[in-house]
């Protein structure tokens, strides 16, 4: 998905993620809720292979309330900080539109 994007149903969440491997011990994604969270849920595993326009994990959005949530990129380095701000994408979860009659 892209930045303010109105999702539904299941989600591929496709990336690239490049990194110095001397520096970065792995990566994940999380998620949440409203324009600023005060929590955030780890989606999948946490990650190490570097990759190019993959299908690094799936969104199930139709497991999630409507409204705002961001979706988030982290890198966490050797000490166990993060390396850079996260790479953060503002979504829409809506629901699943249903057939016309």
């Amino acid at each position: 998905p892209r930045h303010d994007d109105e999702v539904y149903g299941i989600v591929p969440i496709i990336a690239t993620v490049r990194y110095d491997p001397q520096l970065v011990e792995y990566y994940k994604l999380e998620i949440g809720r409203g324009e600023q969270p005060s929590e955030w849920l780890t989606l999948g595993e946490v990650m190490t292979e570097q990759i190019e326009e993959e299908v690094i994990e799936y969104l199930h959005a139709d497991a999630l309330p409507d409204g705002t949530w961001i979706l988030r990129l982290v890198l966490v380095g050797k000490d166990g900080n993060f390396i850079n701000p996260p790479y953060a994408i503002r979504l829409n979860v809506v629901p699943e539109p249903t057939p016309e009659s």
